[in-house]
């Protein structure tokens, strides 16, 4: 049963991935003031809808986020990564394939990265010119930290009495399209290492070359790698600290007792649970 369930969490999140990576590469603008947000936004619906009941995060930020506060196994972060960046990149193909014949008209089959006829940034980030690379990796922290400090409170069960689940792809594809509006100018928003470097790697082999890894001189590829890794856990730890910890240990029983429901308690060697008095009405 085990390795039932680990084959179900790898496949899922393998399709989870590739299908955020197909969706948001096939936005054609990446930085318009609509189209990308609300394109980031539904991807997220998307995926998490169909990888969400099982593959409990998409991004590899979030996996190494939650292990560090105990959430998560951190013997199974190497399968999820590999699960998630394999799944980005196999989307990369997709949409390379889907959309071959319009790169090739639109660039003249010379693969450029930035500039006029510049694809690159169809598949991953790339700074505006004008930005700098220290800029670029707070614009991630302090993203990618209000991602996973909201996507905390988005599926703490103890956060006004929990979200129901079926909801949870709705609330974060909007927070995802909230965050893109608010940070995609500087670098295109990457927050998800594995929608930026899957989908870079698939570029260096279909033709972009090792350019996509050597821009700007080295000098901007640690940004979507480090800036999410270390945003996310920052993100996860203001969350543990300043509100999770604080929840009182008996947060369902007061719950219960405001809303006139009556909790049922079961003690060790009692045949039938030994059910609690409700607490008296005012």
């Amino acid at each position: 049963m085990l390795a039932r369930d680990e084959l179900i969490y790898t496949l899922k999140g393998l399709i989870g991935d590739s299908i955020l990576a197909i969706i948001i590469a096939g936005d054609n603008e990446p930085l318009a003031p609509i189209v990308g947000p609300v394109g980031w936004g539904t991807a997220i619906f998307v995926a998490v809808t169909i990888a969400g009941g099982v593959s409990s995060h998409l991004n590899p930020a979030v996996t190494l986020a939650l292990a560090s506060t105990k959430k998560f196994p951190i013997n199974k972060v190497p399968l999820y990564f590999a699960v998630q960046y394999l799944g980005a990149f196999v989307g990369a193909a997709l949409v390379y394939l889907l959309y071959h014949d319009q790169i090739a008209h639109f660039d003249g089959g010379v693969r450029q990265i930035t500039g006029k006829h510049g694809t690159a940034p169809i598949f991953a980030t790339y700074p505006r010119e004008q930005i700098s690379t220290l800029t670029c990796f707070f614009d991630q922290l302090v993203g990618t930290g209000i991602l996973m400090l909201t996507a905390e409170a988005i599926t703490d069960p103890r956060n006004f009495g929990g979200m129901p689940k079926h909801l949870h792809p709705l609330a974060l594809g909007f927070m995802i399209m909230a965050l893109i509006f608010g940070f995609s100018y500087n670098c295109m928003a990457p927050l998800n290492p594995a929608r930026d470097i899957g989908p870079r790697i698939f570029t260096a082999i279909a033709g972009w070359g090792t350019e996509v890894f050597t821009y700007r001189n080295w000098n901007y590829i640690w940004v979507p790698i480090f800036g999410p890794h270390i945003g996310a856990i920052i993100g996860a730890w203001i969350y543990k600290v300043g509100i999770g910890d604080n929840f009182p240990d008996d947060e369902p029983k007061l719950r219960a007792a405001e809303s006139g429901v009556q909790l049922v308690v079961y003690q060790p060697g009692a045949e039938q649970p030994v059910p609690e008095a409700p607490a008296p009405v005012p």
